[in-house]
């Protein structure tokens, strides 16, 4: 039995201790509203763990604050950065946090976030670009330089890579050319998933991922994400729909756990 298939023995990726999240009440800033408390969760190489409960429980917090859109009101969230070296999420400066986005953590939101008229075959190569450039740059010592240009083949091998995961997502090639503001729900969150999955990275966080996609792009999506956590990546997600959740999960936390007491 290999690390990965072994969950027990497999390195740890992602660690969250004492983490509570409270927010503010609009035109009352006095009064807080607590929303989560003591959030503990780990997860390892391999795993897909699924946040379990109903709406409103706080699960999408928990990814924001793992990526850093939301602060953590107390705690720590560690991220494995190398393999000897840990970030807290919670405390760290924005420059390590944005450093993780690049690097080590994949978030799918449940809705596309993008900059208006940018094509979708271009908006995933842009993403792709992005994190050969900060690789580059950051192997060279040179993080505040412009990245040069790819070479041509390396553009055209690029340009492969991104044709083959719009295919397999079923986005036609005549929709390529065209901004995903214009596409179904569906299409958008495909978007959304080949944003990420274009460039694999050690923690992979889901916030319902197949919740506009019929049977057949579900069925798709969860090859992709089955191939993610084989491949080794440590993956926390949110699955409302069973049988996703049955087929991709390999346990799952109830939020109940961490809930505010009364």
């Amino acid at each position: 039995m290999s690390p990965i298939d072994n969950q027990a023995s497999a390195p740890l990726k992602l660690k969250l201790e004492g983490v509570s999240k409270h927010f503010f009440l609009h035109q009352r800033s006095d009064q807080a509203l607590q929303v989560l408390q003591n959030v503990n969760v780990e997860v390892r190489a391999g795993e897909c763990v699924a946040l379990d409960g109903s709406s409103g429980m706080g699960k999408s917090s928990i990814l924001k604050m793992i990526f850093g859109n939301y602060l953590a009101s107390s705690g720590h969230i560690w991220v494995k950065k190398t393999s000897d070296e840990w970030v807290d999420v919670a405390h760290a400066p924005v420059r390590e946090v944005l450093q993780l986005r690049a690097n080590t953590i994949n978030y799918v939101s449940q809705f596309l976030r993008i900059i208006p008229r940018i094509g979708a075959f271009d908006l995933v190569k842009q993403e792709a670009l992005f994190h050969t450039h900060t690789q580059e740059m950051q192997s060279n010592s040179l993080v505040s330089l412009p990245a040069l240009p790819i070479s041509k083949a390396s553009e055209k091998e690029l340009d492969e890579r991104v044709a083959q995961m719009l295919e397999r997502l079923h986005i036609a090639p005549r929709l390529w050319h065209l901004p995903p503001s214009t596409f179904s729900g569906g299409e958008q969150q495909r978007i959304n998933l080949a944003k990420s999955l274009i460039n694999p990275k050690p923690v992979l966080l889901l916030d319902e991922p197949s919740a506009s996609l019929d049977l057949t792009n579900a069925e798709i999506v969860i090859d992709l994400i089955n191939a993610e956590r084989r491949r080794g990546a440590a993956i926390l997600g949110i699955f409302h729909d069973i049988d996703v959740k049955n087929a991709l999960m390999t346990r799952s936390i109830p939020m109940s756990d961490f809930q505010p007491q009364l």
